[in-house]
């Protein structure tokens, strides 16, 4: 998730996992540009589960 040029959060999960991430934070930071990149960093940390409870399916 991006505030400008800055990233403000980055996380590593399976790409229908991500896609529903983004587009949950996209709609609640209408603000904020949201991305999913296919290539993942090394040393990203995992989306952790807690952050799934809030993603409506």
């Amino acid at each position: 998730m991006w505030f400008g040029e800055h990233v403000v959060e980055e996380y590593q999960a399976e790409a229908a996992t991500a896609d529903r991430y983004a587009d949950a934070m996209a709609q609640r930071f209408r603000g904020l540009r949201v991305t999913v990149d296919d290539v993942t960093p090394d040393g990203l940390q995992p989306l952790s589960p807690e952050r799934l409870w809030t993603i409506r399916p």
